[in-house]
């Protein structure tokens, strides 16, 4: 295989696109793994298939950048892989301090911080939310649920 750009050329170790994918398929399968529930067919074989899916094309987007890095001659194997391994450990240490640690202990010192950031007057003013710590989708199926009902009662009122 022929790389496009001679390595060397500037970019170093280790490969900050490899860790920025390695930061972001780990934080996001660890929360669709341990607190995201998608919205149900009723069928557990299909369900589990699509959660399979959106993780593995998660891990795939990711190595696919990885595999860039490497095809374009930018950086080479062991550049790649530490910027992975680096990516993943952040992470997953970000993930547990400010996702499973608040959620699993919330009178530790990350949980009692994001108590106080959400009841700060800025927090309230921005209306900003955490919806992950109230529902298991992030309240988008509460949000749904609410906006089917208003839609049905508009296409009543149009009849």
């Amino acid at each position: 295989m022929i790389a496009l750009h001679p390595s060397g050329g500037g970019y170093g170790f280790p490969s900050s696109h490899s860790q920025f994918m390695g930061y972001f398929a780990a934080f996001m399968v660890l929360h669709l793994h341990l607190h995201h529930r998608f919205a149900t067919t009723g069928i557990v074989l299909l369900d589990t298939l699509f959660a399979l899916a959106v993780r593995g094309a998660i891990v795939s987007l990711a190595l696919a950048v990885c595999y860039s890095r490497y095809y374009l001659g930018y950086h080479t194997v062991p550049q790649i892989l530490w910027g992975l391994g680096i990516g993943i450990a952040l992470g997953c240490g970000y993930y547990v301090t400010t996702e499973y640690i608040p959620r699993a202990y919330p009178n530790s010192l990350p949980g009692k911080f994001r108590r106080f950031l959400l009841a700060s007057p800025p927090f309230v003013w921005l209306r900003i939310m955490d919806g992950w710590a109230v529902w298991s989708d992030g309240g988008h199926g509460d949000a749904y649920s609410r906006w089917r009902q208003r839609w049905d009662q508009k296409a009543q009122k149009s009849l």
